[in-house]
């Protein structure tokens, strides 16, 4: 019995996943550089310490383009800490320096969409685990999303609000489009076997398609 799931569609454009590293024990973990209504007082970066120590942030910095931000505060182990500070929304590179003045973790974003925050997220694939930067919901203090990537092969053309997706699994998956206003792109693009990467997100039973990059196109 073939294993059927259904997907929702976010977003289907030429994809790439900027890959992020792990940055040891203390890391960039998200920014909000463009929050829903005013931006004012409202933006903000998160840092993360992954690791079972209290970390003293006394000597760290956060230089953000010609900014520098001094830090002051007790990082717990597995803790995060929210700083708010005004960000671009048309772009912005963030670096985090250690005591020793090295580049312990950086990012680099373009133009940000209203009301998401930059994420580092766990892209789980066949492949094995990498850390990667999306645009998700934001989740302040929270544990970020997990994404999969799956490869795989268009079984039948785009009908209605769907389609139907072969992994290189084996498993069968329903994919459909919530995005009425871009049907008859899809309807254009989504051919029977097209080549195709998708970024999924499981939240609960449900799985969303975040992103497709179409191989043949």
């Amino acid at each position: 019995m073939e294993l059927m799931y259904e997907l929702i569609l976010i977003i289907i454009i030429l994809f790439t996943v900027p890959t992020a590293h792990a940055a040891g024990n203390l890391l960039i973990n998200e920014v909000l550089p463009n929050p829903k209504g005013k931006d004012s007082g409202q933006e903000w970066l998160e840092l993360f310490n992954q690791s079972n120590k209290t970390i003293d942030l006394k000597e760290w910095k956060i230089v953000i383009g010609k900014k520098t931000i001094k830090l002051k505060e007790i990082s717990k182990a597995q803790s995060y800490l929210l700083i708010k500070t005004p960000l671009n929304n048309s772009g912005q590179t963030i670096q985090l320096i250690n005591p020793s003045g090295n580049i312990a973790d950086d990012l680099v974003y373009k133009t940000a969409p209203e009301g998401l925050s930059y994420s580092k997220i766990v892209l789980k694939s066949s492949e094995g685990n990498k850390y990667a930067w999306q645009w998700t919901s934001p989740t302040q203090k929270e544990k970020n999303q997990s994404f999969f990537s799956l490869n795989g092969k268009i079984l039948s053309p785009l009908t209605k609000d769907h389609f139907e997706l072969l992994t290189e699994q084996g498993k069968n998956i329903k994919v459909k489009i919530t995005n009425k206003k871009k049907l008859p792109l899809y309807k254009v693009i989504l051919k029977k076997n097209k080549e195709v990467k998708v970024i999924v997100e499981k939240i609960g039973r449900e799985i969303s398609l975040r992103n497709i990059n179409l191989k043949t196109l």
